[in-house]
């Protein structure tokens, strides 16, 4: 029995590896697609320079299909060290792994990276996503870039209003972290637990900076990121 669990939390151990190598590449491939993007926009209108800008902005972009086959590999390799865990442990006793919709008591109850590394593992991984959950054991999947009912404008707009960032857009509101924040603000929600595949951004407009200000007063994020959790906490806007 205690052979066992040293195995799978040594698998464990392994998933976590994998699932820290998945937060690079995933950033990288957004960055790529950004900066291919940026080049072409950049050059509007260079005419003498049209064939290099392309070329430039191919090279980028010839990125995402390398790091996306990379992604399904480490999704892969995720997924089947959790089949592992989970036939060992059925051999021995049934794995105590929290339910999606427990208490966040119950949940952090269990070792909280292995949880984490669980709930990561199923999660898509060609782009930034993130699954959250409440106390009242609701759950949804998030994942970043601009919501076609214009969320994340919102939430830009509600930023510049408040004085929290200058008048301008900024692609943090896109960022998962940011979107789950907000919805527990307009839903009142008090404690969520969010399982993140991508390293929760840091600078001067970044989600580290603005999630506190997104939150309402008094509520509180934890975030699970693949290097750590981190705990946020609403505060009253200036």
């Amino acid at each position: 029995m205690a052979m066992l669990e040293e195995i799978a939390q040594a698998l464990r151990n392994a998933a976590d590896k994998a699932a820290a190598a998945t937060a690079p590449l995933v950033a990288a491939e957004e960055l790529a697609d950004d900066a291919a993007d940026l080049i072409r926009t950049a050059g509007e209108g260079s005419y003498g320079l049209t064939a290099e800008i392309e070329r430039t902005a191919g090279q980028f972009a010839q990125v995402k299909p390398v790091v996306a086959e990379l992604l399904e590999r480490l999704d892969a390799a995720q997924k089947g060290i959790a089949g592992i865990v989970s036939a060992l442990m059925g051999a021995a006793t049934p794995a105590k792994e929290p339910q999606a919709g427990a208490p966040a008591s119950s949940r952090t109850a269990q070792p909280e990276l292995s949880w984490g590394a669980q709930q990561r593992a199923t999660l898509p991984t060609h782009i930034t996503s993130g699954r959250y959950f409440d106390d009242d054991g609701h759950s949804d999947l998030v994942q970043s870039g601009g919501e076609p009912d214009g969320e994340h404008e919102r939430i830009n707009d509600y930023l510049i209003e408040n004085g929290i960032i200058d008048p301008k857009r900024i692609e943090t509101t896109k960022h998962v972290e940011m979107k789950v924040a907000w919805r527990m603000r307009q839903g009142g929600a008090d404690r969520v637990d969010l399982v993140i595949n991508n390293k929760v951004c840091s600078g001067v407009l970044s989600c580290a900076k603005l999630l506190p200000w997104v939150l309402g007063p008094g509520q509180v994020l934890r975030v699970h990121d693949p290097v750590r959790s981190r705990e946020f906490r609403g505060r009253d806007t200036r």
